[in-house]
């Protein structure tokens, strides 16, 4: 028979386990929709039937046209930013969408293959997209976005996959200058494990900050738990 104490543990386990299952859901889908976002945008403008008649305006058009909560001009660009720096993402997403019923991504499959053709080349640094898409939240693929060495980025991928960061984790190492700092080092090996020592790794609660996770599930700001709502409410 059980006990109250392994009743207790029983609960809490099942707690966790699909609290961490629900976040990882839920930052993989809005990853594939983002990236999405941004391949119709650049399909668009280049083979686009009416695309003349946009031009340096696209961007600004369509976010007023989709008037969307996490669609603004700057999400928007971001986006297309997005699907440029990860192409190999398409990889991922073509077996997936061949099993979706959806009449706008039927054709999908055979577009992201010609993608993949294309882009082979230009994803040679980067981690796997499966790997990504599974460890890395959106929040964390946007960091290192502005970053123009491939080489530079996907240290950045590979240190945050490994070393399970959190989002404020690989934005203090970026800031930090963790890549040069690496480079440089006589024993580079210690110090990563310095670097490893001391990282914040995530918690279920960095989803409810993440802002692009508010947009996405439709919340308003005023609907949003912060980092000291949290910290009262464990209280």
């Amino acid at each position: 028979m059980t006990d109250f104490k392994s009743l207790v543990s029983s609960i809490q386990e099942t707690n966790v386990t699909l609290q961490q299952s629900a976040s990882k859901a839920i930052n993989r889908y809005l990853t594939i929709r983002n990236w999405l976002i941004g391949f119709h945008i650049v399909e668009f403008e280049q083979n686009g039937e009416d695309r003349a008649e946009y031009g340096q305006r696209l961007i600004e058009e369509l976010a007023k046209a989709l008037d969307t909560a996490g669609l603004s001009v700057r999400s928007l660009k971001l986006f297309r930013q997005f699907y440029f720096t990860y192409p190999q993402t398409g990889q991922t997403l073509s077996a997936q969408f061949k099993s979706m019923r959806s009449i706008r991504l039927n054709d999908l499959p055979a577009k992201l293959d010609k993608v993949n053709a294309v882009n082979e080349q230009g994803a040679r640094f980067s981690v796997d997209a499966q790997i990504l898409l599974s460890k890395l939240s959106f929040s964390h693929l946007a960091l290192p976005l502005p970053l123009k060495e491939p080489e530079k980025r996907s240290f950045y991928e590979r240190q945050c996959v490994m070393g399970n960061w959190s989002v404020s984790e690989l934005k203090r190492q970026i800031n930090t200058l963790y890549y040069e700092r690496s480079g440089m080092s006589l024993d580079p090996d210690e110090l990563g494990r310095g670097v490893e020592e001391n990282a914040q790794r995530p918690g279920i609660a960095d989803i409810i900050k993440s802002p692009f996770t508010f947009e996405f599930l439709g919340l308003k700001a005023k609907d949003a738990v912060y980092e000291n709502e949290l910290a009262q409410m464990r209280s």
